[in-house]
């Protein structure tokens, strides 16, 4: 028998797992049905899930990497990724600073944010800072990414409109202030221990300039400011 092999970059939501594992001859039906709901048996196997609500879902537990499937079926594939998040975030989990105030849902939700954001490796603890300093001044987090996951569809080129940000979601941090009530993808081990590790930076906002890269400002009339530059072709 050839081996099956499934690659779930970082940052997919379940729904997209879903969707690429019909590629490999799996039911996306049955993997949703699978990671919608928090079985009990789940609990009972990996402590990470004892604080969680039955009706919780698995989005942001769900280790995205390269899996062996051969042969297996779509509860298979939910119990490798948990075991792979076992030995991954969950063992980077126990050596988070001892200050840290946020839980481990909490702080998976925010990495799940940053995983979304930063396209660029090197910008991801500050992506993470500049959250959390909206966090503690109460500013919303203003996540484009968060108003996808609450619309169901991942935005264009044109950017989202502004009916899609006024969209009536918990999801959605242009509306809500604080962290939305779950991850709304399942990020990797370095957006993680980005996320653990957030640089102290004196940003609160950042716009994308195009190029995977970011500009980030202090104030929210030097945000204003970057963003015409950016339009303008100014800033490369």
């Amino acid at each position: 028998i050839f081996q099956v092999w499934l690659t779930i970059p970082e940052g997919f939501s379940m729904r997209k797992i879903s969707k690429r594992i019909e590629k490999r001859d799996l039911s996306s039906n049955k993997y949703l049905a699978i990671t919608s709901k928090l079985d009990s048996s789940f609990k009972e196997e990996f402590p990470f899930l004892t604080k969680l609500d039955t009706n919780n879902s698995l989005e942001g537990y769900l280790f995205p990497d390269t899996y062996d499937i051969t042969g297996g079926k779509e509860i298979d594939l939910v119990y490798l990724q948990l075991k792979r998040f076992e030995n991954t975030i969950y063992e980077a989990w126990q050596n988070k600073p001892a200050d840290w105030k946020m839980s481990l849902n909490q702080t998976l939700t925010l990495a799940s944010i940053v995983e979304l954001e930063a396209q660029k490796p090197s910008e991801r603890a500050v992506i993470a800072g500049v959250f959390v300093n909206r966090l503690k001044q109460g500013i919303p987090l203003g996540s484009d990414p968060t108003v996808e996951y609450a619309l169901g569809w991942h935005q264009s080129a044109k950017g989202l409109s502004l009916n899609d940000v006024k969209v009536n979601s918990a999801y959605n941090t242009y509306k809500n202030a604080g962290l939305p009530p779950g991850p709304i993808s399942n990020p990797g081990l370095a957006a993680f221990k980005a996320t653990l590790k957030y640089d102290n930076t004196p940003y609160l906002y950042f716009v994308a300039k195009g190029d995977g890269s970011h500009v980030f400002t202090r104030t929210y009339s030097e945000h204003l400011h970057a963003q015409s530059l950016i339009i303008k072709n100014r800033i490369k």
